[in-house]
């Protein structure tokens, strides 16, 4: 089982990001794999969990005390990295403006759930880790990636969503698609 966390976007910006998908797609053919959550930023990429029920305890524990915040995003950003399995993938993503809320955050989920769970690491975890809302993963060759990115690096991006919610993302072992599905949804209700 895995587990990953998630600031989940506005409906505008959910509104404008899937415009922006679909418009991609039929361009380039990057097909819609990314969409099948809700336009979101990870906190916390992917890490496995023995517990389902206590991971929901702590998920709960976090939303209540962290306050809504602002994410900007302001360019595309693109990466040919490694899936689980080892395979290259690529990746076209909405770069969303680093704020010191935003890393707090990061660090604090890696920090916490290091001191209450077992083997929390996940890819990218850290300093180097770039906060993104993922508009296509997997769905075409690496160079569709590649030709899109290069004709989109330079498209102006202006857009802010005020995060007022945080998902919990599961995947069960079990599961022959591998995809994670949103198993909770709790509001941002900090002071």
């Amino acid at each position: 089982m895995r587990a990953a966390i998630a600031l989940l976007l506005d409906y505008t910006a959910h509104n404008f990001i899937r415009e922006l998908t679909v418009d991609i797609h039929r361009r380039f053919g990057l097909g819609y794999r990314a969409a099948v959550h809700q336009p979101h930023v990870t906190l916390k990429q992917g890490f496995p969990i023995a517990d389902l029920p206590a991971m929901a305890g702590y998920f709960s524990e976090f939303a209540a005390e962290i306050s809504p915040l602002d994410v900007t995003f302001s360019h595309l950003g693109m990466a040919i990295s490694p899936d689980l399995n080892g395979n290259e993938r690529g990746m076209l993503w909405l770069a969303a403006d680093e704020t010191p809320a935003l890393r707090h955050l990061h660090n604090r989920l890696n920090r916490e759930l290091a001191a209450r769970f077992e083997n929390t690491a996940a890819p990218f975890d850290g300093d180097e880790y770039r906060f993104h809302c993922t508009l296509f993963a997997d769905g075409a060759e690496i160079s569709a990636y590649q030709n899109a990115f290069a004709v989109l690096n330079d498209t102006p991006i202006s857009l802010k969503s005020r995060v007022t919610r945080v998902g919990l993302f599961f995947q069960d072992d079990g599961a022959a698609d591998g995809n994670f599905i949103t198993y909770r949804i709790l509001p941002l209700r900090g002071k």
